[in-house]
């Protein structure tokens, strides 16, 4: 059981960077990935947004983030990385977050890995109707002292959730 608990992040990671070699460089422009997986035919839809700004990483050196609509096994995911930043090592991260001018939202979001933190809780729906219609999405995520401001373009939102809410209708 261990080793699966240890293999769950990395599997993560590894997705996230088979989506990240597929990201365009330009930002408001939405990336797909539809596949199967080869040993029991499971349906992954993901849709994923490279950030429109540059946070530093721990370095001060630019970065760019990652976000990541993801429909695995009737489960919607979201994931934030910066690639190449680093949130800490916690197993909770606060993540604020907050479309065009609607009020700031306030959650724990899951620890991944050092630069990802992922969220499939009950503000879902809200995030996922949020990105929909809006026009810009900023999440501000804290770790181990130091903070990061990553903000995404949204272009075709509702193109991206409509795929996902398709893929995994329970999303609603």
């Amino acid at each position: 059981m261990r080793k699966l608990v240890w293999l769950l992040p990395v599997a993560l990671l590894l997705s996230v960077a088979a989506v990240a070699q597929d990201i365009p460089t330009q930002s408001g422009v939405w990336a797909s990935s539809d596949s199967a997986r080869p040993l029991d035919g499971g349906r992954i839809v993901m849709r994923s947004l490279i950030s429109s700004n540059q946070p530093s990483d721990m370095l001060g050196q630019p970065s760019r983030g990652l976000l990541i609509l993801r429909c695995r096994d009737g489960w919607v995911s979201i994931i934030v990385s910066t690639l190449d930043g680093r949130f800490g090592f916690s197993s909770v991260i606060r993540v604020d977050w907050r479309v065009d001018e609607m009020p700031i939202v306030r959650e724990n979001w899951s620890y991944v890995s050092a630069d990802t933190v992922i969220h499939s809780g009950r503000s879902l729906k809200k995030f996922l109707s949020a990105i929909r219609g809006g026009k810009e999405l900023v999440f501000r995520v804290y770790g181990d002292g130091m903070t990061q401001d990553i903000a995404f373009d949204l272009g075709d939102g509702a193109a991206a959730v409509d795929a996902i809410k398709a893929a995994c209708p329970k999303a609603g």
